[in-house]
């Protein structure tokens, strides 16, 4: 997305902003909000999600472990996290060859299970959210890279509360883990932590990134 590629080039991360942090933020949120259950659409959106398709549909499996996500709620998270990332200057490494999706999946293996459920609700209904908010037959997987731009394009906005909070949530979490991977920093010219920055860490950072939804 052009705005995602234009902040890219001009953000420098905090050193220890990555998935353990974006987890972290997460867990605050939940515990002080349930924060994709903040409205009526989204109470009945979470409800149904139990409803839709869970394994009619084959994924291509990952090329490590999982621990929390199914090979769909992985495919989801990948190909969202690429597409919210998008491609920055020459040597960049897209979200999924920076690992972002499984570098998610392993942090999540630490959070609360109410933070766990609500991030696996949240991937199925953007995965299946196509046919109600794209009217399209394919699922958000199944779409062209320009689709899926599009697609993310309406959650960004959308008027509804639940799926402006769904887009914030997965953009700042690819954004997180993303820029605090060490083989992204060359290709935006950041030369990594000085020393007793990683004191302060990431945690406080990503708390205030996802706590304004």
């Amino acid at each position: 997305m052009k705005t995602d590629e234009r902040s890219r080039t001009l953000w420098k991360p905090p050193a220890t902003a990555g998935a353990e942090a974006a987890v972290e933020g997460l867990t605050v949120e939940v515990n002080r909000r349930n924060f994709l259950k903040g409205t009526l659409a989204g109470s009945i959106l979470l409800a149904g999600s139990g409803l839709l398709p869970a394994g009619c549909a084959r994924y291509e499996a990952p090329g490590a472990e999982l621990k929390v996500f199914s090979e769909k709620e992985y495919a989801v998270m990948k190909a969202a996290a690429d597409a919210l990332v998008g491609h920055g200057g020459e040597g960049a490494p897209s979200a999924t060859e920076a690992g972002v999706a499984a570098q998610f999946d392993a942090q999540l293996a630490f959070a609360p299970e109410e933070v766990r459920t609500q991030v696996k609700q949240m991937l199925q209904i953007f995965e299946h959210g196509t046919q109600v908010f794209f009217f399209s037959i394919k699922r958000f997987t199944e779409l062209s890279p320009e689709q899926q731009d599009s697609y993310i394009e309406t959650w960004m906005e959308s008027g509804i509360a639940f799926r402006k909070t769904v887009f914030t949530a997965m953009r700042r979490i690819s954004f997180a883990i993303y820029y605090a991977t060490p083989a992204v920093w060359s290709s935006i010219d950041y030369d990594g932590p000085w020393i007793g920055q990683t004191a302060i860490g990431g945690r406080g950072w990503a708390e205030k990134q996802l706590r304004n939804f």
